[in-house]
């Protein structure tokens, strides 16, 4: 086979490796965010507060959010405005994680306009945006929940393309960009300065000064003029002096030169010859976070590395676009050896640190599957009240953060407000945060306007007759085993609709007597106890074939036992059937069900004390 027929097959298969690539991780991490999402990862930290700032800003109110706090105390971000009327064209809460997604893509678009503008190939190009959307830190950055800085993906290339081909708009994404943080625009000053200097383009010097000046001035006056303190008193726990000295461990100074080694991974066929762009265009954005006493921030963990990975992707374009202007005739060459370079080099840093779900030995079940808690949370929500102020706890805050006034239990704790509206998990009635709730709804008459075996809904003026089912319920939850949380490989994992995940059993001939759920114990007081077992079946083909058995065991022992009875209900619904067991002293009791030619399926156990 002749050379050049090999380059073409290589080239197609870089071409074809790298946007395809691209774009199964880009389906995969939306998938993996709305799975995560379900988790109830993303809280009020950072992804409520970012929903309640721009919902809040688009209905008139500036920056505001939890009632009486100001985003600008946080960051001065005024270009984050830009994506408030948004919330006119959806309010659901899963969108600032869609316009997270879309960031990265749009940076992926400008990565693939840039690179065929400087010359490069279409399998070179496929590589670099398989490279700027695959590499391990874009996993993280997107699979961490939205933050302001993901707007570096979109806004940083669009900086650097106007510097480069279209000089006179380069105020606007600079202007954007320093609207962003009160630090951003010191994160360009190097590349502004290194366009300026290797293009003889004297009004990027003065673009760079203006941007320090404003970055200056934004640190020093503009931040305690609105807040009336100082920035480093809200920094105090990332630029103490003693906080970084005390990082500066063995460990730290390990963590750092991972991070510089994990970043420049990519880099290494350049650091020869076209080290230059390299070394200075992402040289500011990465000594801030490895100058931090944080450690998330100097391993540049969840969203720190969206700026300086952003400006080394921009920092290899520009070493590309130099050695084309050196040699032209380089530019019309395969370049198949660097293109296939990226790609492995972003395989290989995907499978050791990683964390898309894609080809890990370990993905993390958050990425993988959604949650009924928050597919039951994400039920509820159509049944708040859109006005009055909203207690939640932290994690559903994430969820309900799109309206204008919400509040945890964190934060009443520090600025005591008072509710018109509670949204809580049943079992919190049982937790720690019982009596708080319970000297609310005594202060405030809630009453409840929506419940279910996940979540509850008071509202002030509301019927109060339904609180005592609720409280019922509420204690009959720890007394009771999800089979979704238990159970044995046989039966299989499953949901019915928008419902609970349940357990699944297709029955087998010859099979009988095998152990369907099992593996999770639940501890109980001396005395007499009904379990009460949820499930229903199908009958069996032979109607004299036993359906199963329902036994409740203590150390594997079994202390009572049942033949399950046959119970058909429609879907999604179920039949309850009762075994009774007696315990002399407290112990922590397993209950088990044993399956057989008869079809099951089963959603819980409950235990009920004798009357």
């Amino acid at each position: 086979m002749q050379r050049s027929t090999i380059q073409r097959w290589l080239a197609r298969l870089c071409l074809i490796a790298g946007f395809g690539l691209a774009a199964g991780f880009a389906v995969a991490y939306l998938r993996a965010q709305y799975c995560q999402f379900t988790w109830l990862t993303m809280g009020l930290h950072d992804y409520g507060i970012y929903t309640n700032v721009l919902w809040n800003s688009a209905h008139g109110e500036l920056f505001r959010y939890v009632v009486d706090e100001n985003y600008l105390a946080t960051h001065l971000s005024f270009s984050l405005l830009l994506l408030a009327p948004l919330f006119h064209l959806s309010e659901h809460p899963f969108l600032l994680t869609v316009v997270q997604w879309c960031c990265a893509l749009g940076g992926g678009a400008w990565v693939v306009a840039l690179a065929r503008r400087i010359g490069c190939n279409w399998p070179l190009t496929a590589a670099l945006v398989f490279l700027f959307l695959g590499y391990p830190f874009t996993q993280m950055s997107l699979l961490c929940e939205f933050h302001g800085v993901h707007l570096y993906y979109v806004l940083l290339p669009w900086l650097y393309a106007c510097a480069v081909f279209r000089r006179g708009w380069v105020w606007l994404p600079l202007l954007l960009i320093a609207g962003l943080r009160e630090e951003a625009i010191f994160l360009v000053i190097p590349m502004l300065l290194y366009l300026a200097r290797t293009q003889r383009w004297r009004a990027g010097y003065a673009y760079a000064a203006a941007g320090a000046a404003y970055g200056l001035l934004a640190i020093v006056a503009l931040y305690p003029a609105i807040n009336g303190f100082p920035i480093w008193e809200r920094r105090a726990d990332v630029v103490a002096p003693e906080l970084v000295k005390n990082s500066l461990t063995a460990l730290g100074l390990r963590r750092r030169l991972f991070t510089v080694l994990r970043l420049l991974l990519p880099a290494l066929p350049f650091l020869r010859r076209d080290w230059a762009p390299i070394a200075i265009i992402p040289s500011l954005a990465l000594v801030i976070p490895l100058c931090s006493a944080v450690s998330h921030h100097y391993r540049l963990d969840r969203h720190y590395s969206a700026s300086v990975f952003t400006l080394l992707v921009l920092a290899l374009l520009e070493a590309l676009r130099r050695d084309h202007a050196r040699h032209p005739a380089r530019a019309n060459t395969p370049r198949l050896a660097l293109a296939a370079f990226f790609i492995l080099a972003t395989l290989i840093a995907h499978r050791v640190y990683g964390t898309a779900p894609w080809w890990r030995p370990n993905p993390r079940p958050v990425y993988l599957r959604t949650s009924d808690e928050g597919r039951a949370v994400l039920r509820a929500l159509p049944h708040l009240p859109p006005d009055g102020i909203l207690l939640t706890d932290e994690y559903r805050a994430g969820m309900c953060a799109n309206r204008r006034d919400l509040v945890t239990f964190r934060t009443v704790a520090v600025k005591p407000h008072m509710p018109d509206v509670i949204f809580v998990p049943l079992d919190m009635f049982t937790s720690y945060r019982a009596g708080m709730i319970a000297t609310l709804i005594n202060v405030d008459h809630l009453g409840v306007t929506w419940f279910d075996r996940h979540n509850v809904i008071l509202q002030r003026g509301a019927d109060t007759n339904r609180l005592g089912d609720v409280l019922a319920l509420a204690n009959e939850l720890t007394r009771t085993v999800a089979f979704a949380a238990s159970g044995a490989a046989s039966a299989r994992l499953t949901r019915e609709g928008d419902g609970d995940s349940i357990r699944v059993w297709r029955g087998r001939v010859g099979d009988a007597r095998r152990q369907l759920i099992g593996g999770k114990s639940i501890q109980l007081g001396p005395g007499e106890w009904t379990a009460r077992f949820w499930l229903r079946g199908e009958a069996p083909a032979d109607p004299q074939a036993p359906w199963g058995r329902l036994d409740v065991a203590v150390n594997g022992i079994a202390l009572a036992e049942s033949a399950i009875l046959p119970q058909t209900a429609p879907p999604g619904s179920f039949c309850t059937q009762d075994v009774r067991v007696t315990l002399t002293a407290t112990n922590w009791v397993e209950p088990r069900v044993f399956g057989g030619p008869a079809s099951l399926w089963m959603d819980r156990v409950v235990f009920i004390p004798a009357n």
